[in-house]
């Protein structure tokens, strides 16, 4: 029941957004910043570095080795992991500004 629920609210929504016209975002990393990953589809790329500059938003986005948003870590023993949307990955703040940066 919950999946039909949410399958039904996502095709209401995505009508509503067509019929007001409401373009998506056309931000993004830009394609030299993605790989392909086999099971993903696609990632950051490591070591990647891009500046975003708009009228909402002006920040830059580095990834560390691994093609994660943040300095270097250890992937033997990392003390706390971060999933999440553009929300956790900080979309529109410096990397610093975060909230995986604050807490971690």
């Amino acid at each position: 029941m919950l999946v039909a629920t949410l399958a039904v609210s996502g095709a209401l929504l995505e009508a509503g957004v067509r019929l007001t016209g409401m373009q998506p975002s056309s931000m993004g990393p830009p394609r030299f910043a993605m790989v392909s990953d086999p099971d993903l589809g696609f990632r950051l790329s490591p070591d990647a570095v891009w500046h975003v500059a708009t009228s909402e938003v002006d920040f830059t986005v580095r990834t560390n080795r691994y093609g994660f948003r943040g300095g270097e870590w250890s992937v033997t023993a990392p003390s706390v992991l971060f999933l999440g949307s553009s929300e956790t990955f900080g979309w529109g703040t410096e990397g610093e500004a975060t909230f995986p940066a604050q807490i971690g």
